[in-house]
């Protein structure tokens, strides 16, 4: 969902939250749902607007689109960093779930069902026990989880007989990792990140416009060659413009660029929703 923020939490390339909102219990730190900020928001940014939203003396970030995410804990703390290369986390999440079986006997009331099976961790459906002591509403889902190769199970066992469910499942790109986890799809680039952040958190990666990109330290850019993640460690090597296309590559470059440095970039991701 693009959003208009006429205030965020932290600057864009120094956010390195806790909660998708930004905002937390102080005591706990606990989420809290406050600002109006949700996981997979977006942003469109001039230049000048793009400045505004960037701490200028870490790096100053240029016109594009910037997309709130939360970077997967199984991610290489390191190779999450400015201009380094973002992927979507490999595997399912959950997006729903069906009543497959309504139960019989169960004690009414409301319970968290965490997902058994499927490769991955962490989907949770909540399932709402009526008077009669069946499951007559789908399940609500509590936590999307990541990483499934195949759907989980959920079945609820509250007295009497079970009730059971059937998840749906697809890719969550809004959580995104680093490049050299296993797995990783090399054709679904996600974007660049802007800064560093601790796997587990939430952040903002860019996705379209003008980015940043760390060059490889055994490469040289030139403006207008292909720019493509080519290291385990996210740094980006460059291709002559002549070359054919790419379906791994990230963006052409604008700047020419001694190794190890930072080079601006149009980016050539495709779009991947809203």
């Amino acid at each position: 969902m693009q959003k208009i923020f006429d205030f965020l939490p932290t600057p864009l390339n120094v956010a390195n939250d806790i909660s998708p909102s930004g905002f937390y219990n102080a005591r706990t730190f606990q989420q809290t749902n406050a600002g109006g900020l949700v996981l997979g928001d977006y942003i469109d940014l001039d230049d000048a607007e793009a400045a505004n939203q960037s701490v200028t003396s870490f790096a100053t970030l240029y016109q594009g689109r910037y997309r709130r995410v939360h970077v997967s804990a199984g991610a290489t703390a390191a190779n999450v960093a400015r201009g380094k290369a973002a992927y979507v986390q490999p595997g399912s999440a959950l997006i729903g779930a069906l009543v497959v079986t309504p139960g019989t006997g169960q004690t009414p009331g409301f319970y968290q069902v965490a997902g058994t099976g499927g490769g991955g961790t962490g989907a949770i459906v909540g399932v709402i026990v009526g008077a009669a002591g069946t499951v007559t509403t789908p399940p609500i889902v509590v936590a999307q989880g990541s990483g499934y190769t195949t759907a989980p199970t959920f079945t609820l066992v509250a007295g009497g007989t079970a009730a059971t469910f059937q998840a749906q499942m697809a890719v969550n790109s809004y959580v995104v990792t680093s490049s050299d986890v296993t797995g990783v799809n090399l054709s679904a680039g996600r974007g660049v990140f802007l800064n560093s952040v601790t796997p587990g958190n939430y952040g903002w990666i860019q996705e379209n416009g003008i980015a940043s990109f760390l060059s490889a330290t055994t490469v040289a850019t030139s403006s207008g060659f292909i720019l493509t993640p080519g290291f385990a460690a996210g740094t980006f090597t460059a291709t002559a413009a002549s070359a054919a296309p790419l379906a791994t590559a990230f963006g052409i470059a604008l700047d020419s660029a001694a190794v190890n440095g930072y080079i601006r970039g149009v980016m050539t991701l495709p779009v991947w929703n809203g």
